[in-house]
């Protein structure tokens, strides 16, 4: 504590006048010194939240929802806005999510209205010093059950605002260096990364940093806080993944360490423990000196399953064929001889206007990687009514690529299959960590000029000379695809 002692200097001043029948000869001042004292206490109180997009109106408390307590000053972090990324789909392609705003409240309970997530520090010390802001990720987000990590997951914010505001317009803290331009991802290693700095004679009072805003489209408060998930990374369903992220206050006269756990980040069942500093000065060094506060917020992702569509509930699921095209042999001259004849390339053109083969996608949506296998029927060439049958005739199909929407890793087993009416075969084997995704398989290269004119020779159709044929009949087939959650399974009847 300390005591500031004021000296008050009292004048009293006695003017000459007159009383009947006293005379007084001549005026006089007399002067009197009087002290005052002041004492001043370390301010430990928890500061009010004041309203974030305008701090500096006279009754601009606000409460949360669901309200929470920061630490105690007098540097004191106030309060940080949980990060809430909804509940989401499982996927197998690469995707990014975005933490909802903030939910606050007005004091009296009167309105209630999303703001930008934000950050709300506290200078009390009356020294001045300054203060710095900065995050560290303390590893990556790691199963609560199986403590299996999600690879490759980050946290990036993007559009912290440089134009801190307080509620007494003192010059505030501005951005570090490293978060200028308005974005930068945590670092599961460890990494520290600096976000804002109050040099000497700044920041001092309550300042509130958002994180975009709302009405301003060039930084956006919807999408500030930004999770992406890869494709390849195994998920769980209905299972909450939780992400800590710490946030610090430190006090150069207080030596105790006391770590704090800031956000809690669902993605399937996964723990990361992040840390936020704040340092008294603006210099890094000693941030691991003098941590003195804790405070918790939660951010959270549920993953659920695709829903089966219950018109199509065969192929609706999260492991899927999204969708596969009906080949082609146009038509051809009866022939007592063998023939082969090629199927014909789509009239569809890639990005670089080459012809597309037939082809097929597969989506792996499940989240566990275990890998799948593709198996495919032909029921056999008949005329429409099937009251005439092209005995003998056999369907050849090679799977000469794959392409996958996130670059995970292909399968590798991509075959070339000979079908008669003789059951399953096996068209591509996709094992553990493979063909996690959407993955569209080729039969056959993309050609240019090749449209309706060109023959695919990886889509084959053999028929002997001795099959009897018909003239001015059409012969179809029925193919039948099926996807194997167990790859070790056998529809083979």
């Amino acid at each position: 504590m300390k005591n500031w002692k004021l000296s008050l200097v009292g004048l009293a001043s006695i003017s000459g006048f007159l009383l009947s029948g006293v005379e007084v000869e001549a005026a006089t001042t007399a002067t009197l010194n009087g002290s005052g004292e002041i004492s001043y206490l370390e301010n430990t109180t928890h500061p009010p939240l004041v309203d974030p997009e305008n701090p500096g109106e006279p009754g601009g408390e606000i409460v949360t929802v669901p309200p929470k307590e920061g630490t105690a000053g007098p540097l004191s972090i106030d309060y940080v806005s949980d990060f809430q990324f909804d509940t989401q789909l499982i996927s197998g392609n690469d995707e990014r999510y975005y933490s909802k705003l903030t939910t606050i409240t007005d004091k009296d309970g009167s309105n209630q209205r999303e703001v930008p997530n934000f950050i709300q520090i506290t200078d009390n010390r009356g020294n001045n010093m300054g203060w710095s802001l900065s995050v560290r990720q303390n590893g990556q987000l790691t199963s609560q059950t199986t403590n299996a990590e999600l690879t490759g997951a980050a946290i990036t914010i993007h559009n912290l605002t440089s134009d801190a505001k307080n509620n007494d317009g003192s010059n505030g803290p501005v951005l570090a260096s490293s978060a200028m331009n308005n974005q930068f991802t945590l670092n599961p290693n460890g990494a520290v990364t600096p976000l804002l700095v109050a040099s000497e004679n700044q920041g001092f009072g309550t300042w509130v940093t958002l994180f975009g805003e709302r009405d301003n489209p060039l930084i956006p408060a919807d999408t500030a806080i930004e999770l992406t998930v890869p494709g390849s990374a195994k998920k769980k369903k209905h299972i909450i993944q939780q992400n800590y992220l710490g946030f610090f206050r430190t006090n150069q006269a207080i030596k105790r360490r006391m770590k704090m756990k800031l956000t809690k980040l669902a993605v399937g069942t996964i723990l990361l423990s992040s840390s936020i500093f704040v340092s008294t000065t603006p210099a890094f060094a000693a941030l691991e000196d003098g941590q003195a506060a804790k405070v918790e917020s939660n951010g959270s992702i549920t993953l659920r399953e695709k829903p089966v569509d219950p018109e199509n509930p065969d192929n609706s699921g999260p492991l899927r064929i999204k969708s596969i095209t009906n080949i082609e042999f146009g038509e051809q001259f009866i022939s007592g001889d063998d023939q082969v004849y090629s199927a014909k390339y789509k009239t569809d053109l890639n990005e670089e206007g080459n012809a597309l083969p037939d082809s097929l996608t597969v989506i792996d949506d499940r989240g566990t990687n275990n890998g799948w296998e593709l198996q495919v029927k032909n029921d056999g060439f008949h005329s429409a009514d099937k009251s005439i049958t092209l005995a003998n005739a056999e369907l050849v199909i090679a799977t000469k690529s794959a392409l996958n929407l996130s670059a995970n890793t292909l399968p590798s087993q991509l075959k070339t299959v000979t079908l008669a009416n003789d059951g399953f075969h096996s068209v591509v084997d996709a094992s553990q960590n493979e063909g996690v995704g959407t993955t569209t398989h080729l039969f056959g290269t993309a050609k240019a000029d090749a449209a309706g004119k060109t023959e695919n020779t990886d889509v084959q159709l053999k028929i002997p000379g001795r099959s009897t044929k018909v003239k001015d009949t059409t012969y179809e087939t029925t193919l039948t695809w099926v996807l194997l959650d167990d790859p070790s399974a056998n529809t083979n009847p």
